[in-house]
């Protein structure tokens, strides 16, 4: 019935602060469509709804396959919340791919695939140095999830300029450590030249970070 109706919109966006009804509050503003995309930008931007709803949001506009989604979503490519920008571009990737927009040139993903391999080179780095005086289990488990996190927001990237399934078949197999060197061959063979200088030294020798030829003055 009147679920998705346009006209309640401020209720739905008011519903997302409420833990008890988020998630009908997402499940109407899917239902209601392009109306609602502004209304979703507007709480992605607000610091005052929880974290963990706002994480929520970009599949949500995902859902809702209109190109003031992909707009509002490429609008968000630069959040400084890491986790965020997973998200975003995996709906980015989805969006694309149900709107059947044409992939981006690989000369234009090259930046924000650079910005997001030197964060993970950044981060590596950073836990070789400290790891011998300050290892503990769980600050082992953290940058673990970090690392694999860096290089889930690289493949979603790549989302944006190669075949969705294509790319969620390597990333799947990369999880995989038996299967992990045929996905990087695989990877290998995807990718424009400009990409693979970037990507495939990370991911091979992610156990070795002063190894990796990557530094802010990488063309």
């Amino acid at each position: 019935g009147s679920t998705g109706d346009p006209r309640h919109l401020p209720l739905m966006i008011q519903a997302l602060y409420d833990p008890g009804s988020q998630s009908a509050a997402m499940s109407a503003l899917i239902a209601a469509g392009e109306p609602a995309v502004a209304a979703v930008d507007k709480a992605l931007s607000d610091p005052n709804l929880p974290r963990a709803v706002r994480l929520e949001l970009p599949r949500t506009l995902s859902r809702i396959p209109a190109d003031s989604s992909f707009s509002i979503l490429a609008k968000h490519m630069e959040n400084p919340d890491s986790h965020m920008r997973l998200r975003v571009y995996a709906a980015l990737g989805r969006l694309r791919s149900a709107l059947g927009r044409a992939p981006l040139p690989a000369s234009e993903l090259v930046p924000r695939i650079r910005r997001e391999v030197l964060e993970a080179c950044g981060n590596m780095r950073a836990w070789t140095q400290a790891r011998p005086r300050f290892e503990t289990m769980l600050l082992a488990e953290a940058f673990d999830v970090r690392e694999r996190r860096a290089e889930r927001r690289i493949m979603r990237l790549l989302e944006m300029s190669y075949p969705l399934k294509d790319v969620s078949l390597i990333l799947t197999a990369l999880a995989d450590p038996d299967r992990r060197p045929d996905a990087l061959e695989a990877l290998d063979e995807l990718l424009h030249p400009a990409l693979r200088e970037l990507i495939i030294p990370l991911l091979e020798d992610r156990s070795e970070p002063s190894s990796l030829p990557i530094s802010e003055d990488v063309a």
